[in-house]
């Protein structure tokens, strides 16, 4: 399971990024990630990992305080929301890291893809 975790970690950013289908996605993230999987899994658990332990201790505080476990409960779902982008932002640097590594990926390339002329080269002095 930790396997297909770290190899199709990227394939909604491929979808939403690249425009691709669920199919392609997938056989793009395990072809993407190959000889990267320790290192992904790495970054995705500790992402993980502070997102729950920040949710844990909200709800921990909230049971050690005897509120009512509605407001227990909106306590950590506010904590969860907030920190979902972090996950999300942790997930996106990953996917840029591994296609930096792995394929030379720069700024003229994602200006091409997204269809924009990259900017010119400066000219030394």
């Amino acid at each position: 399971g930790l396997i297909f975790l770290a190899a199709f970690f990227a394939t909604i950013p491929i979808i939403v990024l690249e425009k691709k289908g669920p199919i392609d996605a997938m056989a793009r993230s395990w072809k993407l990630t190959e000889g990267n999987r320790r290192r992904i899994f790495a970054g995705v658990f500790f992402a993980q990992m502070v997102a729950g332990l920040i949710g844990g201790t909200a709800s921990g505080i909230c049971g050690a305080l005897n509120v009512d476990p509605l407001l227990t409960h909106a306590a950590t779902q506010t904590a969860q929301a907030i920190l979902q982008p972090y996950t999300a932002i942790v997930i996106i640097l990953l996917y840029y890291d591994v296609r930096v590594r792995r394929e030379a990926f720069d700024l003229q390339i994602l200006a091409r893809e997204i269809g924009q002329a990259p900017a010119p080269a400066a000219t030394p002095p």
